[in-house]
């Protein structure tokens, strides 16, 4: 990353950046899972659930932008099945930016975003197989909470993270 370089973080525009949201779930997904076998059927209506869920004042869909490039994406919103704590849906960052401290950067972002929602706390759900990301969340103050029961058994579990373990919050 060129230090002149600046980080932006805006709400995505799906008419013309669709294309980027999924090649970047799909990557999620690759990376969570070590396979792309099923992606195409669950995220069939991917589009339409962005476009609908934009309208909603707690849903979030982001695109993280470095210079004019987009690098990343979050998705996340101000609820969960815990109350008052938001639910992180999606974290991603392009292969070559991560180990930059970017994801730290975007950690601290959330955290903010979360807090001017209402939220406390956050929680995601995180593949056992996907080792830098667990290491990372891990790093950034998100501890297990208990194992999800919605995936196929023993692929993810879920993690949670109070904000006051944070420290630039």
């Amino acid at each position: 990353m060129k230090s002149t370089e600046t980080l932006h973080i805006k709400t995505v525009d799906v008419d013309a950046h669709y294309p980027q949201c999924l090649a970047f779930r799909r990557e999620a997904y690759q990376c969570s899972f070590g396979h792309t076998d099923g992606f195409d059927d669950a995220f069939e209506d991917y589009e339409a659930r962005i476009r609908s869920r934009l309208e909603l004042p707690e849903w979030r869909y982001e695109h993280v932008w470095l210079g004019d490039e987009i690098i990343g994406q979050l998705e996340y919103k101000a609820y969960s099945f815990e109350p008052g704590l938001g639910y992180v849906h999606l974290i991603y960052l392009a292969p070559e930016y991560r180990g930059a401290g970017i994801a730290d950067k975007l950690q601290h972002y959330l955290a903010k975003q979360f807090l001017s929602l209402g939220c406390q706390g956050a929680i995601l759900s995180v593949s056992k197989t996907n080792v830098r990301a667990l290491r990372h969340y891990q790093k950034n103050g998100w501890n297990f909470l208990k194992s999800n029961c919605q995936m196929p058994p023993k692929q993810t579990d879920y993690y949670q993270v109070r904000f006051q373990s944070l420290h630039q919050c």
